[in-house]
């Protein structure tokens, strides 16, 4: 199963769009008609949020090609994050990290959209931050081994040095799940 949906912001010129599930020759054209009709409606900036992607066939590699110059010809930008192990492995291997605006999470994607805009002066007016959920990355110690972490997102998390599992909420609070051990 394939599944999309979007959060408008910007004065609805952006997009941040979450996919779940695979694009391939099955999903591929209903990808390119979602995406057709957040440009009928004048969105140029489209942040997408792979992270849910698990898979990405050759068809669905140009659906995003032609997704990447369709939004170029309108002086916008796509901007691909949170992509799996196995996704960023093939666009790197294909030469595609170079062609795609690729961010590793959703604040720096954000980043290089103001940076954008930035080159337009007079184009668009600058987006509100307040208008949508940004993470702003923070650090926080681990209870089990006292490491420093970075944190670039919420949900579900481990420590990368002694696996902990903790949860980090919506107000930046990381809450750690004490497990018993047998």
């Amino acid at each position: 199963m394939f599944f999309i949906n979007h959060v408008d912001f910007g004065q609805d010129l952006a997009s941040i769009i979450e996919m779940d599930g695979q694009l391939n020759s099955e999903s591929s054209p209903d990808f390119d008609e979602y995406i057709g009709k957040l440009l009928d409606k004048n969105v140029i900036y489209m942040l997408i949020d792979l992270k849910n992607l698990n898979y990405i066939s050759s068809e669905g590699i140009g659906a995003v090609l032609m997704i990447q110059k369709r939004i170029s010809e309108k002086n916008g930008i796509v901007i691909f994050f949170n992509l799996n192990f196995e996704i960023h492995s093939l666009f790197k291997l294909l030469g595609f990290d170079k062609v795609l605006t690729i961010a590793s999470n959703r604040a720096d994607a954000l980043e290089i959209l103001d940076k954008h805009i930035e080159l337009f002066p007079g184009k668009r007016e600058r987006y509100d931050y307040n208008e949508i959920n940004v993470f702003e990355n923070f650090i926080i110690e681990c209870i089990r081994c006292d490491s420093l972490i970075r944190i670039n997102d919420f949900g579900d998390h481990r420590c990368p040095f002694c696996d902990a599992h903790f949860t980090v909420t919506d107000k930046k609070e990381a809450v750690f799940k004490i497990e018993e051990s047998l």
